[in-house]
């Protein structure tokens, strides 16, 4: 199976504040890698497909395990959101 990556670009920061604003979940380390996961969900997905990823990842959020299983959605869930589609 061939794995092609996102194209590149970038969000504008008001793009990037609203998605912020959408997710529920208050972790520190979340303004470290909120940009580069975001950059990646735009690529991959829908306007509603990313309105989901939020959603999802505030769920995620407030299961009370720590920062981990949040970053694991939030870096792997557009990917397996595309395939899926694709597939």
């Amino acid at each position: 199976m061939e794995i092609t990556t996102p194209q590149t670009f970038v969000l504008q920061p008001e793009a990037l504040k609203t998605y912020r604003e959408h997710l529920t979940c208050s972790f520190p380390q979340l303004d470290d890698v909120f940009a580069d996961c975001m950059t990646e969900a735009a690529a991959l997905l829908s306007p509603k497909g990313i309105d989901d990823y939020l959603a999802g990842a505030s769920r995620v959020c407030m299961i009370g395990r720590g920062f981990e299983p949040v970053l694991t959605y939030l870096e792997n869930m557009p990917r397996v959101a595309s395939r899926r589609y694709w597939n």
